[in-house]
């Protein structure tokens, strides 16, 4: 594995705002030191159990990275799964599992 190759990963921060304009929709928007900005849309349903969410990045970008996804709730498990094409890896598959502690 010694080839000399070197992986590098530029390191962006962030600043973002969403807004609810009725209960169960959010809408929010970042832009990043590096340019990159994005904007995106959840909704809820059926008492937040499951949420869909649909968004863009790199909105400067001609080829810009759309993405979308789900999120399931229950009690105090939240799985979330989202893809999104990554301008090097083509399709990227996400997926977490949040446990909350305070239910």
């Amino acid at each position: 594995w010694d080839t000399g190759a070197k992986d590098t990963l530029a390191a962006d921060f962030r600043s973002g705002i969403s807004y609810k304009p009725v209960e169960d929709i959010t809408i929010a928007a970042d832009y990043g030191v590096s340019g990159k900005s994005s904007f995106g849309l959840e909704s809820r349903f059926f008492e937040n159990t499951i949420a869909f969410r649909a968004g863009i990045d790199d909105l400067e970008k001609r080829d810009k990275n759309f993405a979308t996804g789900i999120s399931l709730n229950f009690n105090n498990l939240q799985f979330d799964y989202a893809l999104t094409r990554h301008y090097s890896l083509d399709f990227t598959h996400f997926f977490s599992l949040t446990i909350r502690m305070d239910k």
